[in-house]
């Protein structure tokens, strides 16, 4: 009977065909491991272990905590969760954002994150904040033709579309007219 596994298994391990001092393999010598057998280091002990706390390259820190119910499959969670779910006592339902009041995705206090129930509430927060920094009043919307900020009474509001009926009638103008020219290609290419 030949050299069994060092992880236990009872099982034979092979012969290395070649020398690799990197996972300790000597040409013609039986390897320590079967392939998938070695055991791996705990988090704790790699080389670019942070204790657990990392920032993301979108801004946002993250917390590992494979416990957590909302954890990733990497078992980190969004630090912004943990604090709000810390404020009410209870975890948040996978439809709840966070906002970031100062837009800044690191900054976790408490006084800075408000709870919204769905993307919908948290996405009229945006629209707000930006209208009332563009516009100096949280009400105004934008065009979506001209990118303007007015007034609703100003404005053409269709469900989430919202025009100036100005803007409306020259982009149609634009529209048909380009039409036009593709049409007129065509009939020259026949």
């Amino acid at each position: 009977m030949g050299v069994q596994c060092k992880c236990g298994c009872g099982r034979e391990v092979a012969i290395s065909g070649k020398t690799d001092k990197k996972r300790g393999k000597i040409k013609g010598q039986p390897n320590n491991f079967i392939c998938g057998h070695r055991p791996k280091k705990p988090k704790e002990e790699h080389h670019n272990w942070r204790g657990g706390r990392s920032v993301q390259s979108n801004g946002y820190v993250r917390i590992w905590m494979p416990e957590h119910p909302q954890a990733q499959k990497q078992g980190y969670i969004l630090e912004h969760i943990l604090v709000a779910e810390g404020i009410i006592g209870k975890h948040l339902s996978a439809k709840t954002v966070i906002h970031h009041v100062d837009g800044n995705r690191q900054n976790n206090s408490p006084n800075n994150l408000v709870i919204c129930e769905d993307n919908n509430y948290h996405l009229l927060l945006h629209q707000r904040m930006n209208a009332f920094k563009f516009g100096g009043d949280k009400n105004m919307r934008k065009c979506i033709h001209c990118k303007k900020y007015d007034h609703p009474a100003n404005l053409t509001i269709c469900g989430n579309t919202v025009y100036h009926k100005s803007c409306e009638k020259a982009h149609g103008f634009d529209r048909r007219r380009a039409a036009g020219k593709l049409i007129r290609f065509a009939k020259e290419d026949v």
